[in-house]
């Protein structure tokens, strides 16, 4: 019942969108480990060897204490098949929706306390003729609303549990979309009391307010409501029969009939019901003034739409497209909530049928829709879309196209790939033609969270900042999300400025949850751009304000976290103790009421590690251990009492303590075997392994790697763990092994987004060999033109490749050949400048302009090599000193080279 459900009829699938997008909002607002390479440059004279250091192995201790602002939401499934049940519900399949709701109540009793939940449920129940059941679940459920009590008196009174009308119901207190049911529930409590006259006058008020959809609802609802709570009798039956005999073959014949087969049901005599009807249809004066669609749908109604008999009686209603559309509408209704007739037609074939058969039939944009619906739940996507543009197309002014224009933008989503754009194309099209308000607000969102997961963040910082000022209860979250696109997007200015202007304006509409969640987001950026004194001076300002004093203790106390950890990365760590020594004072004064005890150990556990990570900073190492150690013994199950391995670890290692290093990590791995960081301590101990340069502690080294491969053959680290051990072999002057590991990579991971990295190690490794096989040289030099030429690869990475490349072109005699190499590498760093490239990429760059300037001395075109060495300091490229030795010794007489 669409209507009590107090929605718009067929409102498509917008709503599952809505969800699927905001569930990704709050994903991609989580601040989660990134995968990013970090590179230890190792320097041997002119050449630098990449270490490969996955972020994961370091950012596993710096970890936020909080999410990035996701906020608590309901299972995305359970959300997903919600609202999939209230289309269904809005679209005429009110059992397909109650299976649905009465699933998600056992598998999800909390939704039981949703008052949106109860309010569709019980929808659903009294439209699927189970009023005794709605009267039961609402007593069960009971919400202080007026809906609530005018979908408890209608099922009541539709039951036969009560002819009386709850005097609290006030219809000026009901939204519009409600009121004709109030009208509806009066109406039958006059009927019930015998005053017919009063009665039809409700009906008529009910109807006068209500849509057509609505109006079709109401005729269904009381011609069942007729069958059910009539109170004919015997002699009521044998009057009706006499009045039929006389009458019989005349219009009042079929009246007479009509009235006799409701008698008769009320009687509990369905089947003398039925055929007194099937008698009446077989005359031919039947088909005059509707009588015949008439008669067909008391067939439909008394056999029941489960029953092939029932089902064909409302198809042959349904098929002729000249029968009243009050009958059309509640045949098609009828069809949809009776399931599937175990002999009879699915609603597919008989939709399939109509939309065949009649193009011009009045129900067609409604039929095309429900086919949609049904495409869209049996998967059949392409179908489903076909149907809904065609209503665009072929039906402009149907009250159905805002629901077409849902389903398409839905269907755009869920492609694989996700047409995000597209999505967002459809809905443009939709807020375009949505009058202001709460709804055109909504898809204005739903519009920015697609650019958004298209990763188009200056799209979406903008939309975000369009709908601030519409009716949307979600602000906070608005808000939120267009700080993080202004983010993502690299616009940091405009949102400082953003949470500058929200922290000086008197504006509510923002809670302060979501905003300091942003100001976490801009703070967090800030640092990782390498600006930890200002985002340090930033949050001790914020924290100062009396208004943070008003923040939930959880999220306080994280900031504080985060204001303490600022203050390490500011070089500032002497006062990181005393602020981590505070941290833990505020929770140890705190009651389980203000802070519960998972929230205590954790922000308590990784204060202690702070304090530890600073006090080793500055070479107070017994504290340090003190910490350590209280942290390990305190929350030993903590994943900071795992990271404070690392820390300490890595705090060995980092003063060539690398025996003691080594063997903490592996301590980590032993103890927590199967645990998130084992994996990284392993790959840190072999690192630490091969650091000690020594063939046995190679061996070792590529010992533990396989180790982590073997244990958690599922890591990310496994690549780089592989890729290593071919790096660690080719030390050992071990080629044909070390080529062996990095063809597996190439034939185990073909898609990883490092595997650049195993081509260019493979190529060095074929050079290599290439001393004992002059001929494998080529092999390796076409590798580096391939990968030079990758444009979506680091620059960086390319100013290696194309320097390889060149190197060994010339190495190969094809001087004109390397000339023209070098060449390119230098002429895309000078027109593409410092920013695109990093000081490993310049490294590269200014060995091809050294080579280069070799080349072209030996060639004697020494004023070109003279513009590559200028080139060389007016490009700020390394080696300034060589190329200013290398113009000097040009710029002495001729004689002399």
């Amino acid at each position: 019942m669409a209507g009590i459900a107090d929605t718009r009829m067929a409102k498509g699938k917008l709503h599952t969108l809505a969800l699927l997008l905001n569930h990704a909002r709050l994903a991609y607002g989580k601040s989660g480990r990134i995968c990013v390479m970090l590179l230890s440059v190792l320097s041997s004279a002119l050449l630098l060897e990449a270490l490969l250091f996955p972020a994961i192995a370091r950012a596993a201790v710096r970890e936020p204490l909080v999410d990035g602002g996701a906020v608590e939401h309901v299972g995305i499934d359970v959300s997903i098949w919600r609202e999939s049940a209230e289309d269904a519900l809005e679209a005429g399949l009110p059992s397909v929706a109650l299976a649905t709701f009465e699933r998600l109540a056992v598998q999800s009793p909390a939704l039981l306390e949703d008052a949106g939940f109860v309010r569709v449920m019980s929808a659903a129940l009294i439209d699927s003729g189970q009023a005794g059941e709605a009267s039961r679940f609402l007593a069960a459920h009971p919400v202080d609303a007026p809906w609530w009590r005018l979908h408890k008196t209608l099922a009541d009174i539709v039951d036969g549990q009560s002819a009386s009308f709850d005097d609290r119901l006030d219809v000026d207190s009901l939204e519009p979309s409600q009121r004709p049911w109030y009208f509806l529930a009066r109406g039958l409590v006059e009927s019930r009391s015998g005053d017919s006259k009063k009665a039809a006058d409700l009906y008529s008020k009910a109807m006068d307010g209500a849509s057509d959809s609505i109006k079709a609802q109401i005729e269904l609802l009381l011609m069942r409501d007729q069958l059910r709570q009539g109170t004919a009798t015997n002699s009521d039956v044998a009057e009706l029969r006499q009045r039929f005999r006389d009458m019989q073959g005349q219009k009042g014949g079929f009246d007479a009939a009509r009235l006799l087969a409701v008698a008769l049901t009320q009687l509990g005599r369905e089947q003398e019901a039925l055929g007194i009807l099937d008698e009446q249809l077989r005359y031919i004066g039947v088909d005059e003034g509707g009588m015949r669609e008439e008669l067909l749908m008391l067939v439909g109604i008394v056999a029941g739409p489960q029953s092939s008999r029932g089902r064909v009686a409302l198809q042959q209603v349904l098929m002729n497209s000249e029968a009243p559309r009050n009958l059309l509408e509640n045949a098609l209704a009828m069809l949809a909530s009776g399931g599937e007739s175990e002999n009879g037609s699915s609603l597919r074939e008989i939709i399939d049928t109509v939309i065949s058969r009649d193009a011009s039939h009045p129900l067609m944009d409604e039929l095309l829709l429900m086919r949609s619906d049904l495409s869209v739940r049996e998967g059949r996507l392409e179908e489903a879309a076909a149907d809904a543009q065609r209503i665009i197309d072929q039906f402009p002014a149907s009250a159905l196209r805002h629901a077409a224009l849902r389903t398409l933008a839905y269907l755009s989503y869920v492609r694989t790939p996700p047409q995000y754009r597209t999505s967002a194309s459809y809905l443009s099209q939709l807020r375009s033609e949505l009058p202001d308000g709460t709804e055109r607000a909504k898809t204005g969102l739903l519009i920015a969270d697609c650019f958004f997961l298209n990763g188009d963040y200056a799209n979406a910082a903008s939309v975000y900042s369009d709908i601030q000022d519409e009716q949307l209860d979600e602000l906070g979250m608005v808000f939120y999300q267009m700080v993080l696109s202004l983010l993502r997007a690299g616009r940091l200015d405009e949102a400082r400025e953003a949470l500058d202007g929200m922290a000086d304006s008197d504006n509510g509409s923002v809670d302060p949850i979501h905003r300091w969640r942003a100001e976490w987001n801009l703070i967090y950026t800030m640092r990782a751009k390498g600006q930890s004194e200002e985002a340090f001076a930033r949050l001790a300002a914020m924290l100062s304000q009396e208004r943070s004093a008003s923040l939930p203790q959880s999220l306080r106390l994280r900031l504080m976290w985060l204001e303490a950890q600022l203050s390490l990365d500011a070089g500032q760590p002497e006062q990181t103790p005393e602020r981590c020594q505070t941290i833990m004072d505020a929770i140890a004064g705190m009651t389980d009421a203000e802070l519960d005890k998972s929230q205590r150990e954790m922000i308590y556990s990784h204060a202690l590690l702070l304090k530890a990570q600073a006090l080793l900073v500055l070479g107070k190492e017994a504290e340090a251990v003190e910490s350590l150690e209280q942290l390990r013994g305190q929350y030993p199950a903590s994943r900071a009492a795992q990271n404070s391995y690392l820390v300490q670890a890595r705090w060995l290692v980092g003063n060539d303590r690398l025996v003691e290093g080594q063997r903490l990590l592996l301590a980590l791995a032993d103890k927590y075997k199967g645990g998130e960081q084992a994996p990284v301590a392993l790959w840190e101990a072999a690192l630490a392994a091969e650091q000690r340069g020594l063939e046995a502690t190679y061996r070792e080294a590529i010992s533990l790697l396989e180790r982590l491969v073997g244990e958690y053959p599922e890591s990310d680290l496994v690549f780089f763990a592989r890729l290593r051990q071919g790096d660690i072999l080719r030390k050992l002057n071990d080629f044909p092994t070390a080529l062996l590991a990095y063809e597996d990579l190439l034939n185990r991971f073909p898609r990883h987004p490092s595997l650049h990295l195993a081509h260019m190690s493979r190529a060095d490794c074929i050079i290599a060999q290439s001393s004992n096989n002059p001929a494998r040289r080529a092999d390796g030099t076409a590798i580096y033109e391939r990968l030079m030429e990758r444009q979506d690869l680091p620059a960086d990475f390319r100013a290696e490749a194309s320097f390889k490349w060149a190197y060994n072109l010339a190495k190969a005699g094809d001087s004109s050949r390397a000339i023209d190499a070098y060449w390119l590498g230098i002429d895309r760093y000078t027109k593409a400048g410092d920013s695109v490239m990093g000081a490993r990429g310049r490294y590269w760059v200014a060995r091809s302009a050294v080579e280069l300037g070799q080349l072209l001395e030996s060639a004697g075109r020494y004023e070109e090599a003279r513009r590559v060495y200028a080139i060389m300091l007016s490009g700020n490229m390394p080696g300034r000193a060589l190329a200013l030795a290398r113009l000097k010794r040009l710029d002495e007489p001729a004689a002399t080279q």
